[in-house]
């Protein structure tokens, strides 16, 4: 993480970007600081598997890793003010100048960090960057209500995001359309992956339930909203209603309603059928690889056991 670290030090040093600095450079050591979660970590360390798998010049997977991580940066930062969810450390930071430093690290920065490599890749970034905005225009105007209206809010943010961050690496190594395709998809299937599992675990297992009680609904919910029926379904719509009041005991009568249903299961199998989708699409035989391998490691990241075997999953009511 240190020459991610130094290249967006580096590009932050600009004198271009005057006032702005300061903050930025609180970004970037909030986001290279924090714990190794998903999918905090995969902007980096999916650049770098493609790279280790296509023999890319270890200093240019710096690059695009930290174009990648800086992008990633900036969309948490204006997903983190529209959702009024601010690190605490960047209180003192007038929020407009925070959606400059969003804009920037999204924009500026990784362009910056790209040019010159070989691909073109800033037109990908562009392209990635529009649709993203598009999934958070749905995210804000609250449009996930079902599991496929979820489902494509979270392709659109974080599948097209690191279908980007594979296909810029394996751009720059030069891969012939085919193997990029198969890497792009890897990327978007990891990231769609790495979502899932982040809001499946929020909404059975971590405290606080931040979606839940900022009024949400993530794809578990649509899951939730799809298979309830009747009663059940009623009652999931006023701990719902109830939740995004901010009623906390709301949250613990919501879990204790989904845990017998099929819902936390249902939700835990598209996570395994997008790590099988990840796996499917590698354009290289994984078998071929060892087990220490960066693109394994992605592979076996995220797993459901520790959410599967809650004790209030599967139960009966």
């Amino acid at each position: 993480m240190e020459d991610v670290r130094r290249l967006l030090q580096a590009q932050v040093a600009s004198d271009g970007l005057g006032p702005l600095r300061e903050p930025l450079l609180r970004v970037v050591d909030a986001v290279l600081s924090g714990p190794g979660q998903a999918p905090r970590f995969l902007p980096t360390a999916l650049p770098r598997a493609v790279g280790a798998s296509v023999g890319l010049d270890g200093a240019v997977v710096a690059r695009i890793a930290a174009a990648c991580t800086s992008l990633w940066a900036g969309a948490d930062l204006l997903d983190d003010l529209a959702d009024a969810e601010l690190d605490p450390s960047l209180s003192d930071v007038p929020e407009p100048l925070l959606t400059l430093v969003a804009c920037n690290l999204m924009l500026t920065i990784p362009v910056a960090l790209l040019d010159g490599l070989p691909g073109r890749l800033a037109g990908r970034v562009a392209s990635t960057l529009a649709v993203m905005s598009g999934g958070q225009a749905a995210d804000l105007l609250g449009l996930g209500r079902d599991r496929d209206a979820c489902h494509r809010i979270v392709d659109a943010k974080a599948g097209a995001q690191f279908a980007m961050g594979a296909e810029l690496t394996a751009l720059a190594a030069g891969e012939p359309p085919e193997r990029v395709h198969g890497w792009s998809r890897f990327g978007r299937h990891l990231g769609v992956m790495a979502q899932l599992f982040s809001d499946v675990r929020e909404l059975l297992v971590d405290e606080p339930a931040r979606d839940l009680l900022a009024g949400r609904p993530t794809w578990p919910v649509g899951v939730a909203r799809d298979l309830l029926r009747g009663e059940d379904g009623e009652l999931l719509e006023a701990l719902l209603e109830r939740c995004a009041a901010g009623d906390e005991d709301a949250v613990a009568e919501l879990r204790e309603l989904l845990g017998p249903t099929p819902v936390p299961l249902t939700s835990l199998a598209l996570v395994e059928l997008n790590r099988f989708r990840a796996a499917r699409a590698l354009p290289m035989d994984l078998s071929t690889l060892d087990r220490e391998h960066p693109v394994r490691t992605l592979l076996a990241g995220w797993s459901i056991l520790p959410v599967a075997l809650q004790p209030q999953i599967g139960g009966t009511r």
